[in-house]
């Protein structure tokens, strides 16, 4: 074979070469193409598979443009859930504040009227002032708790006495219980750092508080236990009210919720609620049970050690 009939036949053959190189190329990234315009698909459509990639640079970018969308798709739909949550607020609150409006529209109304005495009168504006502070305390309330639960709220907890918590929240229903006759006892034997937020554990032992001093009956008696546990301290809070059924044991801390032994008894289903949020920024937890002497015992839980985290 002649010398030129080599070269031509070697040119050749890198010429194929260079082709099926070529198009192996080609096809190569045009599947890479088709993968990632199939992750576009389903970042569009919010729906993933799970795939095995090569140690490749390309399958490397590969895997970046699927974190990416992964974290982009994420963030789309927790702004998703944040919108169907203010949503959901929103109706409730206006549920809520429909009534106490319609109570002061009725009272301003009845107010206008000729011929009201001036007992009369006083009725109308001491329950005008009772709604008042109704919706305040519900739009406070309402405020702290998502504000809290969406993470644009926080506080500090940290490792302190558990008595002068107690004791700030005691002296927050005091009065209430006073004109009811119910006494509230206080284990004064035991202390034991806990970790925690005065102000703010207060507020949600406060909030326990004034329920049970709400559907207690007169004259009864609450009584305020402290339980030590390996890793939690047990907060027992005791009432004689008419106890909370079984099958409502979850139910009554969610937002509005009111049970069925609320009778007649003024409330907005918030004061719970808003505890357990307050009590979750702390690692914390409460729950409800019945009390083996009648009535209700809720339980609050702090963390012993803040090493537990």
């Amino acid at each position: 074979m002649k010398g030129f009939d080599i070269w031509y036949i070697a040119a050749v053959i890198a010429a194929l070469t260079g082709i099926l190189a070529g198009a192996g190329s080609f096809l190569y990234y045009r599947r890479l193409i088709g993968r990632m315009s199939k992750m576009l698909r389903m970042y569009q459509s919010g729906v993933w598979e799970q795939e095995t990639l090569s140690d490749t640079r390309e399958s490397k970018l590969e895997g970046q443009l699927r974190k990416l969308l992964r974290q982009s798709l994420t963030l789309r739909e927790q702004a998703q859930k944040d919108q169907e949550s203010l949503a959901g607020l929103l109706s409730d609150l206006s549920h809520q504040l429909k009534t106490p409006l319609a109570n002061l529209v009725m009272d301003e109304e009845l107010l206008r009227e000729d011929g009201l005495s001036d007992a009369e009168r006083r009725r109308f504006l001491d329950h005008m002032e009772e709604q008042t502070k109704k919706m305040q305390w519900l739009l406070s309330a309402l405020i702290k708790s998502s504000r809290l639960e969406h993470g644009i709220l926080h506080f500090q907890a940290e490792m302190q006495d558990i008595r002068p918590t107690l004791a700030q929240s005691v002296s927050a229903v005091y009065s209430q219980a006073q004109e009811k006759e119910i006494s509230i006892e206080t284990e004064t034997d035991k202390d034991r750092k806990l970790y925690h937020n005065r102000k703010w554990t207060a507020e949600a032992i406060t909030n326990i508080l004034e329920n049970a001093v709400k559907y207690s009956p007169c004259g009864s008696r609450i009584q305020i236990g402290i339980e030590p546990l390996s890793i939690y301290t047990k907060i027992n809070i005791m009432d004689q009210g008419p106890g909370v059924p079984e099958d409502e044991y979850n139910r009554i801390f969610q937002r509005f919720y009111r049970g069925r032994h609320m009778g007649e008894e003024e409330g907005t289903g918030l004061g719970l609620y808003l505890a357990q949020v307050i009590l979750a920024q702390e690692k914390g937890y409460v729950t409800v049970s019945a009390n083996p002497e009648g009535g209700s015992c809720f339980s609050v839980f702090l963390l012993n050690d803040r090493n537990s985290l």
